[in-house]
């Protein structure tokens, strides 16, 4: 995100949730602000990537975000930003993230293109570390381009932005609508069809592309020819771009940008190891024969990756879609023609029918009879609503205030409708020992709104919630509060360490474990003045300042003269 400062500037120096003390704004995208922040709390620097107004009032915006803060809670791994946090109240919906002290790839690009084959393979092989934790663990990134990856001082990268992540529990993304940036979008994301981790594949791919040649694969005038060009154009094969470029990267390459997701990697996995065989050996080169096969390099006996499978490459496929294309136009101008001919010739008998607005009235017998009265049937469907009473219509399609035309009076308009069911709830169940920041987003989901309160606890390990309020079985409306109670651990206490030397080893023990301290190893030795079976001396000293319950107190007692 472009640094744009003036709009989020009056938030420096201000202090969140009377935690997080704003110190910079680090940069302004269409629908969030991200801020360098200081957790007072934990002393950690912190990044926050906060929905700007427009947006934290926007439903799809905060799913959007939701999915995010759930993608990111899952993962766990040294190439992938880490999640601290997530707030999403009335006046603040915000994701706390570890701090990356860095430049995207995108800028590193652009400072270094092209960056080499050396450079390009660690990237690569980083990047499809991070897909490979995240894949295994259900997610699908859908937007990986430099732009979301971050690169450090020493030269290790992150991916961001889980944004548009789609996670395995999730509903499929298949509704037509394109998810991710065109220059590495994949075939299937350009054609709306439903995404799997095959699509990073092919991302990931166009990027390695692009640092090994120091160009993109698909240019073009509009965002919709460069889509077109994702599912239909071959590339320019990168060793026509740059001779010096593998033979074995290339293959790599390509095989990770085949237009078909069967045809690509099986995993992240494979192709890592077919990135970690050409890091070793230039010169390896997989074969191309018999793709049903693991391939193995002809000069490398490393562990072997997929096999790479060539595309064919002919102009059949296209000239056969431009026949259909033209015969399709050819038909359905016929129809068209033909339907105008005889509705010319037939008697005029449309009635037009005034679609009422009907949002906000109740739902009854009369209402529904006086409309049908006007050729005018409802289909209804229950919804929850928070705004809308039991009963009250929330939605209409079509809309009041439009009109419809049907070919006589015995014909019927069809109007969905949405009817309010009541305000949206839930029956709370035990979050007891599960981990927090995981509940909390998930009752967010829900439309409670949730407080944290923290305190020790001696049974339930830190982060995870130990009781909530109300309890498990209670009802919860969208909006109303619950409190999780969250462990920090068990609480160390400090005290002098009691004096036991002299003592028989009995009296000695039970002294420390009155004092809450733990006996550690006991040994023996002679001595000529501590009688047999006394402490002759103890591993903490007498009145040390020492934790309770933790520290092992080891105890030298005597054999007596020898």
């Amino acid at each position: 995100m472009e640094r744009q400062p003036s709009r989020y500037d009056h938030l420096i120096g201000k202090v969140i949730d009377e935690r997080f003390e704003i110190l910079q704004v680090k940069g302004i995208g269409g629908m969030a602000v991200v801020l360098k922040a200081k957790d007072r709390k934990t002393g950690r620097i912190v990044a926050i990537k906060m929905l700007n107004e427009k947006h934290s009032r926007d439903d799809a915006s905060v799913r959007r975000f939701v999915s995010e803060a759930r993608a990111i809670a899952l993962l766990s791994s040294e190439h992938i930003v880490d999640i601290y946090d997530v707030c999403f109240d009335k006046r603040y919906k915000y994701i706390v993230m570890e701090y990356i002290d860095g430049i995207t790839l995108r800028e590193y690009m652009k400072r270094n293109s092209p960056i080499g084959i050396e450079k390009a393979l660690d990237f690569t092989m980083q990047i499809l570390s991070a897909l490979q934790h995240a894949h295994e663990k259900g997610v699908v990134h859908r937007d990986i381009k430099p732009q979301n990856i971050m690169v450090q001082a020493n030269g290790k990268l992150k991916v961001t932005d889980f944004g548009i992540a789609q996670i395995s529990d999730a509903k499929p993304s298949a509704d037509g609508t394109a998810m991710g940036t065109v220059y590495y979008i994949s075939p299937e994301q350009a054609s709306g069809k439903t995404t799997s981790f095959s699509s990073d594949i092919y991302s990931v791919g166009i990027m390695l592309y692009e640092m090994a040649t120091g160009k993109l694969p698909f240019e073009g005038d509009t965002p919709l020819s460069i889509a077109m060009m994702q599912v239909n154009t071959q590339p320019v094969r990168p060793r026509k771009l740059d001779p010096s470029i593998p033979q074995g990267l290339e293959q790599i390459i390509l095989r990770a940008m085949a237009k078909s997701p069967e045809n690509r990697f099986r995993s992240a996995r494979s192709m890592l190891r077919a990135c970690e065989i050409i890091k070793k050996d230039k010169t390896a080169v997989f074969e191309e024969t018999k793709p049903q096969k693991a391939s193995a390099p002809q000069k490398n006996t490393e562990a072997e990756p997929e096999r790479l499978k060539p595309e064919a490459h002919t102009l059949f496929p296209v000239i056969l879609g431009v026949f259909c294309a033209f015969f399709v136009v050819i038909l359905t101008a016929g129809i068209i023609l033909l339907s105008s001919l005889i509705s010319m010739t037939s008697e005029d008998n449309t009635v037009i029918i005034d679609i009422p607005p009907l949002i906000g009235r109740e739902l009854t017998e009369d209402l529904q009879s006086s409309l049908e009265a006007e050729n005018i049937i409802l289909t209804v469907t229950e919804v929850n609503h928070d705004q809308y009473a039991k009963g009250c219509i929330t939605f209409q399609e079509p809309a009041g205030g439009t009109t419809r035309k049907i070919p006589n009076r015995d014909r019927m308009v069809e109007i969905k409708v949405q009817v309010s069911a009541g305000k949206r709830s839930f029956t709370l169940e035990d979050y007891a020992n599960r981990e927090h920041r995981q509940t909390r987003i998930a009752l967010q989901e829900k439309g409670a709104n949730v407080v944290v309160e923290e305190r020790y606890d001696n049974a339930v390990i830190a982060g995870y919630v130990i009781a909530t309020a109300p309890e498990p079985g209670a009802t919860v409306n969208n909006g109303d509060t619950v409190t999780l109670y969250v462990s920090l651990g068990s609480e160390t206490a400090y005290s002098p360490m009691v004096d036991v030397q002299g003592e028989t080893s009995d009296n000695a023990c039970r002294k420390l474990l009155d004092a809450n301290f733990v006996v550690g190893k006991r040994s023996f030795e002679y001595s000529d003045t501590v009688p047999e079976g006394c402490v002759i001396r103890q591993s903490v000293a007498p009145g040390t300042s020492t934790a309770q319950k933790y520290t092992a107190v080891d105890l030298v007692i005597s054999l007596g003269k020898r």
